[in-house]
């Protein structure tokens, strides 16, 4: 489930990046609208990168044998 909502998340953020690339939100200016845009896309994908390291660690952990531990 996580998995998947990353992925819904992942695409609709890339998506508004990109609507607003083409639309900026009135009132702003075409560059500084398209500045955010490019900011909010690439800097996007850093904390996609980030969220898909967390996802699989989380998975990865979950995933090992439990050691017992004597006493």
């Amino acid at each position: 489930m996580r998995s998947v909502v990353l992925i819904v998340f992942i695409a609709a953020h890339s998506i508004l990046a990109k609507w607003l690339y083409v639309h900026p939100p009135a009132g702003v200016e075409i560059s500084d609208g398209r500045t955010g845009a490019q900011l909010m896309y690439y800097g996007g994908d850093i904390i996609d990168i980030t969220l898909i390291v967390l996802l699989l660690a989380g998975w990865f952990r979950a995933t090992q044998p439990r050691v017992a531990r004597p006493g």
